[in-house]
């Protein structure tokens, strides 16, 4: 997605989640289901198009070093919390 990819992903757990109005979702189990999300992809280029774009934007929000800032900022507030009497 990061790098404008149209993406198809299961729709379950964590990856419908994320992918959800940003890539092509599917259930799992039903391969019928798989190859239509796959096929509209590659045969509908304004589908493509506009996944390609919703997915960079969406991969965007999932930022590594804000993510490590924001740990560190609640180990630092952890540990100072177990100091205080």
């Amino acid at each position: 997605m990061s790098l404008g990819v149209p993406c198809a992903c299961s729709n379950n757990s964590s990856l419908g989640e994320i992918g959800a109005g940003a890539a092509a979702l599917f259930p799992p189990d039903e391969p019928e289901k798989i190859a239509a999300a796959m096929q509209e992809i590659l045969c509908n280029p304004d589908y493509s198009r506009a996944l390609a774009e919703a997915g960079k934007r969406r991969a965007a929000e999932f930022d590594w070093q804000k993510h490590a800032a924001a740990i560190i900022k609640l180990g630092e507030r952890m540990l100072a919390q177990s100091r205080q009497p």
